[in-house]
């Protein structure tokens, strides 16, 4: 255990709030700047910085972890992807009621045109995360299928799409 993990380690036995200051103060520098390499805006980053530090405090983890600086880079890099996750999936699902409002936008029209492509199930699933924004969780209890089993039918859906759109259109929108 590093130095500054049984410095912290030994606040939080003392008084947790104080310690709570410490652990941020000393790490959200560097949470930050990794932050802002994952996912280019600052605010975005303070925000799931910010959460990250809540859910610690509030669900009591800092009391199970003994790595903490390894921890909080995780998070902060998991909690950025899945941000990044959120953000295309938005922009998905707001093209895709453009197109459903009749903006005839070609690109819009091929993915449109490609989603009947995919297997039955597959689009089914599909087009229930991206567009009508289900979690794989909701979409594996709702179906009745194991999560494992979600996240396969979403890797072969965008696999099949970026075939046939062709890597240029399709990461426009994913």
């Amino acid at each position: 255990m590093a130095k500054i993990d049984q410095k912290i380690k030994q606040a939080f036995a003392w008084n947790a709030n104080k310690a709570f200051k410490l652990l941020y103060d000393h790490f959200y520098n560097e949470l930050a700047v990794k932050g802002v390499s994952i996912i280019g805006d600052y605010a975005a980053v303070e925000d799931i910085i910010q959460n990250l530090f809540l859910k610690i405090y509030n669900e009591k983890r800092y009391v199970y972890i003994s790595d903490f600086q390894g921890y909080l880079k995780l998070a902060v890099r998991n909690e950025c992807f899945n941000y990044l996750k959120q953000k295309r999936t938005v922009e998905l699902s707001e093209a895709y009621a453009l197109s459903e409002e009749n903006v005839s936008d070609p690109r819009i029209e091929e993915i449109k045109d490609n989603l009947y492509l995919l297997p039955p199930k597959c689009r089914e699933i599909f087009e229930k995360i991206v567009f009508e924004e289900y979690t794989y969780e909701s979409v594996a209890n709702n179906n009745n299928i194991s999560l494992n089993t979600v996240k396969t039918q979403m890797k072969r859906a965008y696999k099949i799409l970026r075939q046939s759109i062709g890597s240029i259109y399709f990461s426009l929108f994913f």
